[in-house]
């Protein structure tokens, strides 16, 4: 493992990190989701009344809700943290037992998806634990968690099923998002160090392999080690199942294991979108990955959480760099500024978002912006509010080269934690990724040395950092930064960010700078959709596209400096930068019009900002100089 990541409560958001994480819980789904989902809540378990979906997404949206209400300090939404964790504790079984399953149908293969509804529970507890401190929570877990180690062994096993038992299920498919209780596992593992932490997700990994009763194969290790092999699954499962060898490469030495995490990663960047996301719709059905593409919310939020796992244990910095373009493209285009809805299934351009639109294997109800989609149970709605609070959860890491301090992904925060024995505070002041400059201003209790590594994003064409007194050290795809810190002592990274285009498989290409994708601006109307069930200040609506509007046919030119454009800043609103962002792309585009002059003045916004959008655009194709 290269790095450690710091516990969460060591770590504070800051600016427009911290204002979208507030209006979220205030205003938005984050904090309003029981009451958009009344069926959901402690008394899912409390009732023990078997429904897998409850289970799913009530933990789910536990875990962002927990992280979001402490690192925000919102004091409402950290009483109802409490009393959440109080109450779920409180429904534990006298054999520690906690989750939904009703005790007659425990731990049977027969009953599909039970480890994965235990997993999303105890992963909020344990988040719980961690910002608060309070043992009880982790004792609780791990006495559960124990417990259902116990239960399956050669005879019952979680994902392998004999005849007469898959007779008995009428032949349905058993879940295969139980292989992430392997989550939890390796939470706890990393908090004691305890083996059979990893010797129970390596028996879980390899029943799964095995098995032919479940439902998604991508991740098998078989599936990964044929490197003809393209990925079909439901795109969740997929992405979220690369966690698991990667865990166990990193634990069990094993190079099987290693070689299989290996492909897992080459495989799923075969599929990824202009914003970062892999194609999901639901399925990858090994899809060409296309501006037009379309991803779920689930998806981008689990891709993110295992790029963040595989940063954290390679140190291989392109997994940050994929992780800020899922995080503030695909995450932000496919939710309202405001937090209010989501949609289900996003593309990078987006002419509308309707409830009828249709998608192979998938049917309907699935683009139009919802608080709550009632497909899938409001799985997306409850996984969206996991996507910031995890990115805040992986931007400081601890390397295990030297204990030094790591700023691996960039955005306003504030971290204290202690290094040498000694209080260390810091603080990134930065707009970023809206802004080139970042200040990271750090005092400590008293003067200690450590090294402070910074991230060399692959994008920036020149990163200069300064700090006085301090012994820089470029290093690849990073900077190591030594010094005998003190308070009041600071560093300063800025950057030249150029702008890039990249090549679509269908001959177009999108348009980039820094992490961010720019798009064309679209026209559009919106239309309330009738949902009855939608409390005050919630609706579901849909985004149609004016057309033609304002398209005439506009082509980058690859032969002017930095493609016809530069960037511009204005005053915009640096604290809810997606609602009204302050960085823009202004220049000229190539126009197949004689209206236009051949040329056309055009402005491009990140990608996030705009509900409708045209992301990718066509090269021109004519010698300099020419026209059609």
């Amino acid at each position: 493992m290269a790095y450690t990541p710091l516990k969460l409560s060591e770590i504070e958001p800051a600016g427009w990190i911290y204002r979208q994480m507030l209006r979220d819980l205030r205003n938005g789904i984050a904090g309003h989701f029981l009451q958009l989902r009344p069926d959901y809540g402690e008394k899912t378990y409390i009732d023990k009344d078997g429904n897998l979906g409850r289970g799913e997404m009530t933990g789910n949206w536990a875990d962002g809700f927990i992280r979001m209400a402490f690192f925000s300090g919102e004091p409402n939404a950290i009483s109802r943290a409490r009393e959440f964790v109080t109450k779920v504790l409180d429904s534990a079984d006298e054999d520690g037992y906690l989750g939904n399953i009703p005790r007659e149908k425990r731990y049977r293969n027969a009953i599909t998806g039970e480890l994965w509804t235990q997993s999303r529970l105890y992963v909020a507890l344990l988040a719980y634990y961690e910002l608060t401190g309070e043992r009880n929570v982790l004792d609780a877990v791990k006495r559960a968690v124990n417990l259902t180690i116990s239960k399956y062994d050669k005879r019952n096993r979680p994902f392998v099923r004999s005849e007469a038992e898959r007779r008995s299920a009428g032949n349905k498919p058993i879940q295969s998002h139980g292989l992430m209780f392997v989550d939890v596992l390796e939470w706890l593992y990393r908090i004691d160090g305890d083996r059979r932490y990893v010797d129970f997700a390596k028996y879980l990994y390899n029943d799964f392999s095995k098995s032919r009763d479940i439902d998604d194969r991508d991740m098998q290790i078989s599936s990964l080690l044929d490197s003809k092999r393209a990925l079909f699954g439901h795109g969740v499962h997929t992405v979220e199942q690369a966690r698991v060898p990667l865990f166990l490469k990193y634990t069990t030495g094993n190079s099987r294991y290693s070689t299989a995490s290996d492909k897992a990663f080459e495989k799923l960047s075969r599929y990824i979108t202009p914003g970062g996301a892999v194609v999901s719709q639901e399925a990858i059905f090994d899809t060409v990955p296309l501006d037009t593409s379309h991803y779920e919310y689930c998806t981008i939020t689990e891709f993110a959480s295992t790029l963040e796992s595989a940063l954290a244990k390679s140190g291989d910095m392109h997994f940050a760099d994929m992780i800020e373009m899922d995080v503030f493209n695909a995450a932000q285009e496919a939710r309202s500024a405001d937090g209010k809805a989501i949609s289900y299934l996003t593309s990078d351009s987006r002419m509308t978002a309707l409830r009828n639109s249709d998608f192979p294997y998938t049917g309907k109800r699935r683009c139009q912006m919802s608080p709550a989609h009632r497909v899938g149970g409001s799985c997306c709605s409850a996984n969206s509010v996991k996507v910031l609070p995890y990115y805040l959860s992986s931007m400081w890491m601890k390397s295990n080269s030297d204990r030094g301090i790591s700023a691996l992904l960039f955005g306003p925060s504030r971290v204290r934690t202690s290094i040498g024995n000694t209080e260390v505070d810091i603080k990134e002041n930065t707009d970023y990724p809206f802004d080139d400059e970042i200040d990271f201003n750090i005092s400590t209790k008293r003067a200690v040395t450590f090294s402070f590594t910074i991230r060399k994003p692959s994008w920036a064409g020149e990163m200069r950092v300064k700090s006085p007194g301090a012994d820089i050290v470029p290093k690849g795809d990073r900077f190591i930064v030594t010094k005998r810190w003190k308070r009041g002592d600071w560093i300063r990274v800025t950057f030249e960010n150029p702008i890039r285009i990249s090549h679509l498989p269908d001959g177009k290409v999108s348009i980039y700078r820094g992490a961010l994708l720019f798009a064309q601006k679209w026209g559009y109307t919106e239309r309330t959709l009738p949902r009855r069930f939608n409390p005050p200040g919630f609706r579901e609506y849909e985004l149609r596209g004016r057309p033609n509007y304002p398209y005439s046919p506009h082509y980058i030119d690859p032969y002017s400096p930095s493609f016809g454009f530069h960037a511009r800043w204005r005053r915009g609103d640096a604290l809810h930068p997606w609602s009204n962002p302050p960085l823009l792309l202004e220049g000229k585009m190539k126009s197949a019009s004689r209206k236009d002059g051949y040329e056309k003045r055009v402005r491009l916004f990140p990608a996030g900002s705009l509900p409708v959008r045209f992301s990718a655009f066509r090269i021109w194709p004519f010698p300099r100089g020419e026209t059609p």
